[in-house]
């Protein structure tokens, strides 16, 4: 199974919104840092609308796309709905290429991927980066959503 990362996205994305690498890429960054941060600090956070990273017993609020969005514009001095518009994208091409059977690594949140079990059934396939081995009581689910839009 062939295995993308980042890099190869941050190029696709700025090809297919016609921005500079350097903002994809800062984007990208800055988002996957306030997840981790997120994460680490014990929260429930989603990453885009793929998975969810839960803290057994954490009782707060689940932030929304829009507005990790809307803060990592501000930390950047974009505007808002180019990040979420860049964030969404890249939801997609992750989506896109896991329907192909081509596994992604997030550097320092997940790795997420498709694979076929015995009796020819589709599961989604996702463990935490190593970096997150640390935190106590942590656990990783991939939404329902994302599993039905990438036919499984």
């Amino acid at each position: 199974m062939e295995s993308l990362n980042k890099v190869d996205d941050i190029i696709r994305i700025s090809k297919k919104m016609g921005i500079p690498k350097e903002w994809v890429k800062s984007i990208v960054n800055s988002y996957i840092t306030y997840v981790y941060n997120k994460v680490i600090n014990g929260e429930t956070v989603s990453f885009l609308r793929i998975c969810d990273f839960r803290t057994k017993g954490y009782i707060g609020n689940k932030e929304t796309l829009g507005f990790i969005s809307n803060e990592v514009a501000k930390e950047l001095g974009y505007s808002g709905l180019l990040v979420k518009s860049v964030l969404l994208y890249y939801e997609d091409i992750i989506a896109s290429d896991i329907k192909r059977y081509r596994r992604h690594v997030i550097n320092g949140l997940v790795k997420i991927g498709i694979e076929e079990t015995y009796g020819n059934r589709l599961v989604i396939t996702s463990s935490r980066s190593y970096t997150l081995k640390g935190v106590p009581n942590l656990v990783l689910s991939v939404r329902g959503s994302f599993k039905r839009k990438v036919g499984v």
